[in-house]
Protein backbone atom coordinates (compact mmCIF):
# COMPACT_ATOMS: atom_id res chain seq x y z
CA UNK A 1 0.00 0.00 0.00
CA UNK A 2 1.13 3.58 -0.83
CA UNK A 3 -0.13 7.00 0.68
CA UNK A 4 0.68 10.05 -1.40
CA UNK A 5 0.76 13.51 0.40
CA UNK A 6 1.59 16.83 -0.96
CA UNK A 7 3.90 19.34 0.54
CA UNK A 8 2.84 22.94 -0.33
CA UNK A 9 4.64 26.25 1.58
CA UNK A 10 5.61 23.67 4.18
CA UNK A 11 2.18 22.21 4.29
CA UNK A 12 0.78 18.85 4.11
CA UNK A 13 -2.51 17.25 2.41
CA UNK A 14 -3.62 13.94 1.52
CA UNK A 15 -4.02 12.89 -1.86
CA UNK A 16 -5.14 10.08 -4.09
CA UNK A 17 -3.83 7.13 -3.92
CA UNK A 18 -3.60 7.11 -7.79
CA UNK A 19 -2.03 10.56 -7.88
CA UNK A 20 1.32 10.83 -9.90
CA UNK A 21 4.20 11.55 -7.87
CA UNK A 22 5.96 14.56 -8.55
CA UNK A 23 8.64 16.75 -6.91
CA UNK A 24 6.05 18.51 -4.45
CA UNK A 25 5.03 15.10 -3.06
CA UNK A 26 6.03 12.51 -0.44
CA UNK A 27 5.20 8.43 -1.19
CA UNK A 28 4.88 6.56 1.90
CA UNK A 29 5.07 2.88 1.15
CA UNK A 30 6.31 0.89 4.23
CA UNK A 31 7.85 -2.94 4.19
CA UNK A 32 7.22 -4.31 7.49
CA UNK A 33 9.68 -7.06 6.95
CA UNK A 34 7.42 -10.20 8.30
CA UNK A 35 6.80 -8.70 11.12
CA UNK A 36 3.37 -8.76 12.97
CA UNK A 37 2.75 -5.00 12.19
CA UNK A 38 -0.04 -3.36 9.43
CA UNK A 39 0.57 0.56 9.25
CA UNK A 40 -1.91 3.59 9.18
CA UNK A 41 -0.53 7.15 7.93
CA UNK A 42 -2.53 10.32 9.01
CA UNK A 43 -2.31 13.93 8.76
CA UNK A 44 -2.02 15.65 12.46
CA UNK A 45 -3.78 19.25 13.07
CA UNK A 46 -1.15 21.55 14.45
CA UNK A 47 -1.26 22.28 17.90
CA UNK A 48 -0.93 25.22 19.62
CA UNK A 49 2.43 26.16 21.49
CA UNK A 50 1.79 25.76 25.27
CA UNK A 51 4.53 26.75 27.55
CA UNK A 52 3.05 26.06 31.23
CA UNK A 53 2.62 22.45 30.87
CA UNK A 54 4.32 19.53 32.89
CA UNK A 55 7.61 18.34 30.85
CA UNK A 56 8.39 21.23 29.43
CA UNK A 57 6.78 23.53 26.19
CA UNK A 58 5.77 21.74 23.38
CA UNK A 59 3.73 22.48 20.11
CA UNK A 60 3.97 20.89 16.59
CA UNK A 61 2.95 22.10 13.03
CA UNK A 62 0.23 20.24 10.49
CA UNK A 63 2.51 17.21 10.06
CA UNK A 64 2.34 13.30 9.78
CA UNK A 65 2.23 10.43 12.10
CA UNK A 66 2.66 6.95 10.88
CA UNK A 67 1.45 4.37 13.58
CA UNK A 68 2.31 0.71 12.88
CA UNK A 69 -0.29 -1.25 14.59
CA UNK A 70 0.34 -5.42 15.91
CA UNK A 71 -1.22 -7.34 14.87
CA UNK A 72 -0.76 -9.53 17.70
CA UNK A 73 -3.85 -9.12 20.12
CA UNK A 74 -1.97 -9.86 22.60
CA UNK A 75 0.42 -7.03 21.88
CA UNK A 76 -0.40 -3.17 23.73
CA UNK A 77 -1.34 -0.51 21.79
CA UNK A 78 0.38 1.50 24.29
CA UNK A 79 3.67 0.62 22.68
CA UNK A 80 3.04 1.38 19.06
CA UNK A 81 6.09 2.64 17.11
CA UNK A 82 5.31 6.18 15.67
CA UNK A 83 6.80 7.26 12.80
CA UNK A 84 6.81 11.39 13.02
CA UNK A 85 7.04 13.29 9.44
CA UNK A 86 7.33 17.17 10.47
CA UNK A 87 8.13 20.35 8.57
CA UNK A 88 11.05 21.64 9.35
CA UNK A 89 10.63 25.16 9.13
CA UNK A 90 7.01 25.65 10.27
CA UNK A 91 8.30 23.63 13.29
CA UNK A 92 10.59 26.12 13.96
CA UNK A 93 8.82 28.96 13.08
CA UNK A 94 6.17 27.99 15.68
CA UNK A 95 8.39 27.83 18.44
CA UNK A 96 10.62 31.25 17.23
CA UNK A 97 7.56 32.72 17.49
CA UNK A 98 6.85 32.55 20.67
CA UNK A 99 10.28 33.42 21.84
CA UNK A 100 11.60 29.76 22.06
CA UNK A 101 14.57 28.64 20.27
CA UNK A 102 14.69 25.41 21.43
CA UNK A 103 13.47 23.59 18.64
CA UNK A 104 15.87 25.38 16.60
CA UNK A 105 18.76 24.49 18.32
CA UNK A 106 17.99 21.23 18.73
CA UNK A 107 17.43 20.97 14.78
CA UNK A 108 20.76 22.45 15.16
CA UNK A 109 22.06 19.78 17.29
CA UNK A 110 20.67 17.08 15.17
CA UNK A 111 22.41 18.65 12.23
CA UNK A 112 25.39 18.66 13.39
CA UNK A 113 25.22 14.48 14.91
CA UNK A 114 24.36 13.84 10.95
CA UNK A 115 27.55 15.92 9.79
CA UNK A 116 30.29 15.29 12.20
CA UNK A 117 29.14 11.97 13.22
CA UNK A 118 31.02 11.58 16.18
CA UNK A 119 33.21 8.32 17.04
CA UNK A 120 32.05 6.90 19.56
CA UNK A 121 28.53 7.49 19.45
CA UNK A 122 27.28 9.76 22.41
CA UNK A 123 26.35 7.61 25.49
CA UNK A 124 23.83 10.31 26.38
CA UNK A 125 22.29 13.68 25.35
CA UNK A 126 21.50 12.76 21.99
CA UNK A 127 19.52 15.07 20.46
CA UNK A 128 16.06 14.22 19.66
CA UNK A 129 12.49 15.87 18.71
CA UNK A 130 9.88 15.76 18.90
CA UNK A 131 10.09 17.54 22.17
CA UNK A 132 6.34 15.81 22.75
CA UNK A 133 8.30 12.28 23.11
CA UNK A 134 11.17 13.82 25.35
CA UNK A 135 9.76 13.18 29.11
CA UNK A 136 13.53 14.10 30.33
CA UNK A 137 17.04 14.22 29.61
CA UNK A 138 18.92 10.89 27.57
CA UNK A 139 20.71 9.74 30.46
CA UNK A 140 21.36 6.41 28.65
CA UNK A 141 22.37 6.00 24.88
CA UNK A 142 23.61 2.24 23.37
CA UNK A 143 23.75 0.63 20.32
CA UNK A 144 24.09 3.84 18.51
CA UNK A 145 25.05 3.67 14.66
CA UNK A 146 25.03 6.38 11.61
CA UNK A 147 23.22 4.80 8.79
CA UNK A 148 22.92 5.75 5.51
CA UNK A 149 20.32 5.00 1.87
CA UNK A 150 19.47 5.86 -1.18
CA UNK A 151 18.34 9.43 -0.55
CA UNK A 152 18.67 10.14 3.13
CA UNK A 153 20.50 9.25 6.37
CA UNK A 154 19.83 9.05 10.03
CA UNK A 155 21.20 7.64 13.16
CA UNK A 156 19.15 5.57 15.43
CA UNK A 157 19.77 4.31 19.05
CA UNK A 158 18.26 2.82 22.09
CA UNK A 159 17.63 4.93 25.01
CA UNK A 160 15.75 6.41 27.69
CA UNK A 161 14.58 10.19 28.79
CA UNK A 162 14.95 10.09 32.85
CA UNK A 163 13.36 12.66 35.36
CA UNK A 164 16.01 11.14 38.02
CA UNK A 165 18.76 8.68 38.53
CA UNK A 166 16.74 5.65 38.53
CA UNK A 167 17.86 2.17 37.80
CA UNK A 168 18.42 1.38 34.00
CA UNK A 169 15.90 -1.47 33.11
CA UNK A 170 13.48 -2.20 30.31
CA UNK A 171 10.71 -0.18 31.19
CA UNK A 172 10.76 3.67 29.09
CA UNK A 173 13.62 1.99 26.90
CA UNK A 174 13.27 3.36 23.56
CA UNK A 175 14.12 2.47 20.06
CA UNK A 176 14.75 6.10 18.25
CA UNK A 177 15.83 6.64 14.66
CA UNK A 178 16.15 10.62 14.08
CA UNK A 179 16.37 11.74 10.49
CA UNK A 180 16.71 15.58 8.94
CA UNK A 181 16.18 16.39 5.47
CA UNK A 182 16.22 19.99 4.51
CA UNK A 183 12.48 20.49 4.36
CA UNK A 184 10.71 17.06 6.42
CA UNK A 185 12.45 15.42 9.81
CA UNK A 186 11.75 11.88 10.22
CA UNK A 187 11.07 10.79 14.21
CA UNK A 188 10.80 6.77 14.54
CA UNK A 189 9.89 6.62 18.47
CA UNK A 190 8.59 3.43 19.44
CA UNK A 191 8.14 1.71 22.80
CA UNK A 192 11.37 -0.92 23.06
CA UNK A 193 12.01 -4.12 25.30
CA UNK A 194 15.25 -5.45 24.87
CA UNK A 195 13.64 -8.92 24.62
CA UNK A 196 12.25 -7.92 21.30
CA UNK A 197 15.72 -6.22 20.11
CA UNK A 198 16.24 -8.56 17.01
CA UNK A 199 13.25 -7.65 15.52
CA UNK A 200 14.10 -3.84 15.69
CA UNK A 201 17.57 -2.99 15.58
CA UNK A 202 19.09 -2.01 11.79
Amino acid sequence: MTQIFKVRDGNLSLVSGHAVLGDDSIGISLDTMGLAYSWQARLVDATPYQEDIPLGPNGLPKHLEITLIPTDADESPESNPVIYIIPVEAYKQLWEENDDDSVSMEVDAIDGMLQNRPDPFPASNVPVLPFEEVSGDNDFSVQGKFMEFDKWECYRFVGRFALAFDPVTNAGMRYIVQDLQVIMMITWLPSFFLSQARNYLI
